[in-house]
């Protein structure tokens, strides 16, 4: 009962379990290229200058350039951590988005951000409005999410979910995974209700496996 509407959706598609994270993917953006270049990360920083992540290696934004889609990346910290932002202008996304950009647009004053950044809640709903845009340019494209609430040790749960407990609710990680189960389900039902839904593939992944967490133990 975690994470009930994932669960649901999860029988309407291919699933694949008991995975395990190779050597040099274990952070998020070693994951990051290991799932799109299919390379293990010797080095836990980047120089963050255009160019210089991994230029000679051929990535998925690559191979997705040269076939003709559009290119999004969307996510709530900031694009300097772990030379995300580098790696994927790198490798050719026309769009590459992070803390940087939602400051800019978002009223600072009333928006609230986490010690990480933009909280997955307001992030979805900005997300809804790049997907709508991509879908409007009549091309094939790739957009790439990444959620920050149930980042370890104690999660961020979005404040939509203060009334969303799991179990006794002594535990925030369990609580923040129930939260984004929910969030993130109804995003993907979003994307499926759309318009582009007959010609969409959604692939729901993680980045890597969790880190030590309050409800590692369990």
């Amino acid at each position: 009962g975690l994470a009930p509407n994932i669960s649901k959706l999860e029988k309407e598609g291919l699933s694949f379990t008991n995975i395990d994270d190779a050597y040099g993917s274990k952070w998020t953006i070693a994951g990051m290229v290991a799932s799109q270049c299919g390379l293990p990360l010797e080095a836990r920083a980047f120089v963050n200058r255009p160019g210089t992540c991994m230029p000679r290696a051929g990535c998925l934004g690559d191979t997705l350039k040269q076939n003709g889609y559009v290119t999004s990346y969307f996510g709530g910290a900031s694009l300097r951590f772990g030379g995300k932002g580098n790696f994927y202008k790198t490798h050719q996304f026309d769009s590459v988005l992070g803390l940087e950009h939602h400051i800019r647009i978002l009223p600072y004053e009333t928006t609230p951000f986490s010690a990480w950044g933009l909280y997955d809640e307001d992030r979805y709903q900005l997300a809804w409005k790049e997907f709508s845009r991509l879908t409007t340019q009549h091309k094939p494209f790739a957009f790439f999410l990444l959620t920050l609430d149930t980042h370890p040790p104690n999660g961020f749960p979005s404040s939509s979910c203060d009334d969303i407990r799991y179990g006794d609710g002594e535990n925030p990680m369990l609580n923040a995974v129930h939260c984004s189960d929910r969030l993130a389900a109804d995003f993907i039902r979003q994307l499926l209700a759309s318009e582009a839904a007959d010609e969409t593939i959604i692939v729901v992944a993680s980045d890597h496996l969790a880190m030590k967490h309050t409800a590692t133990d369990k």
